[in-house]
């Protein structure tokens, strides 16, 4: 080719190049190298383009050649920086933008771009002072502010960070990628609101944008669970190669509760990253959640070769360990994680789990407070008031708050009375589902439920807090009977709904309860293996959940069952009831009716270990399963116990 032809080919190329058709850059490019071998400006032009491309090694190559033919262009030195700094060579990038700088003393974007690479080698004071002189130079440079964000972000300014973000977004508002890092940005600080609607505004200015995709869906995580999961899959289905996106669905799968699509996900990341160690990490905790003890602890103990400072996977592994049994590991894992996060609440609060349900409650209940500071279904509340520790009250009005679900209420609210023995006047806060049954405890002078105004009061306390100011251990936890008042008029028109039994026995039944991350672990037992337990002419089963499945043979009158006033009244005359481990079980012990519970082979703490009694409720019975999804066995041996104890005959169970 002629020199002139040469010149056309190269306009050409640069054509292409401005258009975004890299392809076709990159052919031209390699054909006017081709022909003239020290075409710098080719082959600068060409690094510039692989650079785009993903290529960096070729990219540097090239870039490196254009450099040692013309070192006198500040621009191909800028370029060569940040091939460096992709390529992980981030002195020689800092070394190629201060030379750019050196060309070129007002050379905006070589400040920028070596602000960016020496935050990236931890150097953030010099980082900041490039970023600045960036913009000064160029106060309307989008890029330099977002640089400088970057900066003050990794110093822990993120006011600082979040403002520098708004003036690049003020600089160029159509840019999707500046929207995406503002939203970030505002998420880090909290401020998820308006992170969601900075995500939203990113995807609107580019429907495709994968990244926006994944972090909208971290975003709404915690207020909208299957929004945050559409929005993964959206990135999945933009970026199949996408382990990030795989291993935040994941998350979202398991806090949804569906185990088999939450491994699978995990998996896929995995085999996209293989020492991804969030995955593994991720990965173990649905294999736990499986009952797949054994898979579950040899994949987070890969994590932890990959990552051994990587706390979570150390608590994640104290949590499996538990599960299987094994509660001395388990608080040497955990206690490993707070080594390496000393304020970590969910480590502290298993730590706490392993000594209850080995029956050392003393040591235990400091380390249960830590459970306030986790993520809950009930949100933590701070009061200006301090919190009552045990001391006499004399006289001092004291706010008891329910802090847990309906069974940790109904457990924890016999400790009432005895704060009014200690001199205090109770105002108790609960769930409205609780309020009638809760009236007539003796001890509380107020009952209020959740959304009402405080009247003046002098010390707070949790309900699940007050073992811990009791000081209770195994000996002394208050269980003399019955602790609940009934309403006595509720108990006339239960009486006259449920007419005379005759000779048999009245039984109610509760196989399921809410189903929530935190209890993935306590699942539901498929009614169907309950079918042989209801088929008996010897008793009347009761059904108190709703609705009642067909194959079992249940009153039901679930409809009835608006509050557990009600529930109780029903209960109070029943003869015995069999349930999982719900608050209905909480409800018919707290009146002291016989209550067979059975337990799923990782019972909650409160059930201690190998145990087939309480030392909560006197009248309970403990049915567990041998291994993890054995119902079968436990609906068996309660089968096989209602003849001896009940005088029932049920049809066998195989």
């Amino acid at each position: 080719m002629t020199e002139v032809e040469l010149e056309q080919l190269l306009e050409a190329a640069k054509r292409h190049h401005r258009a975004g058709r890299i392809a076709p850059a990159i052919a031209a490019y390699e054909e006017i190298i081709r022909h003239q071998p020290r075409n710098d400006e080719a082959l600068h032009m060409l690094g510039v383009a692989y650079l785009q491309s993903g290529n960096v090694n070729r990219a540097v190559e090239l870039i490196e050649r254009a450099v040692a033919i013309d070192s006198s262009d500040a621009e191909y030195f800028n370029n060569l920086a940040e091939a460096y700094r992709r390529a992980g060579r981030l002195e020689k990038s800092a070394e190629s933008a201060r030379r750019a700088i050196a060309l070129s003393s007002e050379f905006a974007q070589a400040y920028s771009n070596l602000g960016f690479v020496l935050r990236e080698m931890g150097k953030l004071s010099e980082a900041v002072a490039a970023c600045k002189r960036a913009v000064e130079l160029r106060p309307g440079f989008s890029e330099a502010h977002d640089s400088l964000a970057r900066v003050y972000h990794a110093m822990g300014r993120q006011n600082d960070s979040i403002a520098s973000f708004r003036r690049a977004v003020q600089c160029k508002p159509d840019e999707p990628v500046t929207h995406n890092n503002l939203a970030g940005a505002l998420a880090s600080a909290g401020q998820v609101e308006d992170a969601i609607s900075e995500y939203r505004l990113a995807l609107r200015l580019w429907p495709g944008f994968a990244e926006a995709h994944n972090n909208l869906g971290c975003a709404l995580a915690d207020q909208n669970l299957p929004e945050a999961i559409s929005e993964f899959e959206q990135a999945i289905k933009l970026r199949p190669n996408y382990p990030e996106a795989f291993n935040n669905l994941s998350i979202a799968l398991l806090q949804d509760g569906k185990l088999e699509p939450a491994l699978a996900a995990a998996q896929t990341s995995l085999q996209q990253r293989p020492d991804f160690v969030a995955a593994l990490n991720n990965l173990g905790i649905a294999l736990n959640y499986l009952g797949r003890t054994e898979e579950s602890l040899k994949t987070l103990r890969r994590a932890l070769e990959l990552n051994p400072k990587f706390a979570e996977t150390h608590c994640n592994l104290g949590i499996s360990l538990t599960d299987a049994g094994r509660n001395n590991e388990a608080i040497v894992a955990c206690s490993e994680a707070i080594r390496l996060r000393p304020n970590f609440p969910q480590a502290h609060l298993n730590i706490a789990i392993c000594r209850l349900r080995k029956g050392e409650m003393q040591k235990a209940w400091p380390d249960y407070e830590w459970r306030l500071k986790t993520k809950s279904p009930v949100p933590f509340r701070a009061f200006v008031q301090p919190q009552w520790a045990g001391e006499a009250l004399t006289g001092k009005t004291i706010l008891v708050h329910a802090d847990g679900g309906f069974g940790d209420a109904i457990q924890f609210v016999r400790y009432a009375p005895m704060i009014a023995q200690r001199g205090g006047r109770v105002i108790l806060e609960c769930q409205p589902e609780l309020a009638r049954l809760f009236q007539g405890i003796t001890g509380i002078e107020e009952i209020l439920t959740r959304g009402q105004k405080f009247p003046p009061f002098d010390l707070h306390c949790p309900l699940m807090s007050l073992p811990r100011a009791f000081a209770t251990d195994l000996n002394s936890i208050p269980a003399t009977g019955r602790y609940l008042a009934l309403d006595s008029d509720l108990q006339r028109t239960w009486a006259d709904r449920l007419g005379s039994p005759g000779a048999r026995r009245r039984i109610g039944l509760r196989w399921s309860g809410k189903q929530n991350f935190h209890k993935l672990r306590n699942p539901s037992i498929p009614p169907q293996e309950l079918t042989p337990l209801t088929q008996t002419k010897d008793a009347i089963f009761y059904a108190l959940q709703p609705p009642e499945p067909p194959s079992l043979n249940l009153v039901d009158f679930s409809p009835q069952l608006t509050d557990f006033a009600q529930t109780a009244a029903l209960i109070a005359h029943l003869d015995l009831v069999i349930t999982i481990d719900t608050a209905v079980a909480h409800l018919a012990g707290a009146l002291a009716k016989p209550v067979w519970l059975m337990l799923p082979k990782a019972a909650d703490w409160r059930w201690l270990l190998n145990r087939s009694d309480s030392p909560w409720y006197p009248t309970m019975r403990l049915f567990r399963q041998p291994e993890f999804g054995d119902w079968a066995s436990v609906v068996r041996n309660i089968s096989e116990t209602l003849p001896t104890d009940w005088k029932i005959t049920t049809d066998s169970v195989t």
